[in-house]
């Protein structure tokens, strides 16, 4: 029989998208509010990869990604998805935007070997994580990088996007070796 093993605690992060910079930074000012301090953000980059968010939200959409200060419990996930879709119905009715959807939120985190996304929408290669909620591994570190899978977005698959992520993973390492320092010295 296996051993049973705590969780590791992971870096949340959420990939932010719009047509307007100024909804971005209302979103990331609403996670900072409603989650904490936001440690580091990639640079807008265009989402040019589909055109299924341009019925509800519009053409030459932009997209970042935010990256957490604290780590948290992988089982939060759910909970954070469910505050990111508030989060975005909220931005629809205060926002001046003329689109049905002015922002979409995606939350995940980041661990040492998973990059991992949450969704409303089942797929085959989704696990239920409560509420409604779906998780799926979006990529995987391997190999000294980040690999995509077969279902991985385009978004997270690019060069820039790969190398913000290892970025990230390198924050998680620390993170995870400072707190591992601090519970044996008992600080």
């Amino acid at each position: 029989m296996g051993e049973l093993s705590l969780y590791r605690p992971v870096l949340p992060f959420v990939t932010v998208m719009s047509r307007e910079e100024q909804v971005i930074k209302q979103a990331l000012g609403e996670i900072e509010k409603r989650e904490g301090e936001i440690e580091c953000c990639s640079d807008l980059m265009d989402f040019n990869f589909t055109d299924y968010y341009q019925r509800d939200m519009g053409k030459e959409l932009k997209f970042c990604f935010a990256v957490l200060s604290d780590l948290q419990n992988p089982f939060n996930l759910a909970a954070r998805k469910i505050l990111s879709n508030k989060i975005e119905s909220l931005l629809a009715k205060t926002s001046q935007v003329a689109v049905t959807r002015p922002v979409n939120i995606d939350p995940g985190y980041i661990s040492e070997l998973q990059l991992v996304l949450a969704s409303t929408k089942f797929a085959p290669h989704r696990l239920a994580v409560g509420e409604g909620i779906w998780a799926e591994v979006t990529m995987l570190y391997q190999n000294g990088g980040w690999q995509e899978l077969p279902w991985s977005y385009p978004s997270y698959s690019t060069e820039e996007s790969k190398k913000f992520f290892k970025s990230a993973r390198k924050l998680v390492l620390r993170k995870l070796a400072s707190k591992s320092l601090r519970r044996k010295t008992g600080g």
